[in-house]
């Protein structure tokens, strides 16, 4: 939703390479799909071991998959603005707000990062079997899921996004005003 609104509230829709008014419909319908898979997998852990652990390493993947795919959006967004800034985009830096839009990428680029090494350690933990330390051990889950994810939590707290890219219904009415 963030990236959406950045673009919208930046007028650079011609540099996403997916709408703006999809980019959330595409990723977080992904991401539900996935966790769905996930879940049917994780239903089946009991009844067959190998069969769950299939669905769920392919919930995961999948998974990967959009995340990548999300991330490889923001940066070329953030490549096309920064080659060629829309005047918006150069307005908003005049102003010297305190992050700008490239603080804004910035956590985005930040938090996809702790989400994509957590993915990845996931990926790892189900690719060993029932007896794997990463199994048995929570300490594991702790250090590589818990903390990662507590860490994404404090950033987006301390730079929470809507401080800076106002909301789609906001950035409606400031067209033609203000920023142009």
């Amino acid at each position: 939703m963030v990236l959406g609104r950045l673009i919208l509230l930046l007028r650079a829709e011609s540099y996403s390479p997916v709408k703006p008014s999809m980019l959330t419909k595409v990723f977080v319908g992904g991401d539900l799909l996935c966790f769905f898979v996930q879940i049917i997998g994780s239903g089946q852990l009991s009844s067959n071991f190998s069969l769950a652990k299939i669905i769920i390493l392919v919930g995961l993947v999948a998974q990967l998959i959009f995340f990548g795919l999300f991330v490889v959006v923001a940066t070329v967004v953030h490549y096309r603005l920064a080659r060629r800034p829309t005047p918006t985009a150069q307005r908003l830096d005049q102003l010297n707000t305190k992050m700008g839009w490239r603080g804004v990428t910035r956590v985005i680029y930040l938090a996809s990062a702790m989400i994509f090494v957590r993915s990845i350690f996931r990926l790892v933990e189900f690719t060993g079997d029932h007896d794997s330390p990463m199994m048995k051990s929570e300490a594991y889950l702790y250090i590589c899921d818990s903390t990662l994810m507590f860490g994404v939590l404090a950033i987006l707290i301390y730079y929470h996004p809507a401080v800076y890219v106002p909301s789609r219904k906001v950035i409606s009415h400031m067209n033609g005003e203000g920023l142009a």
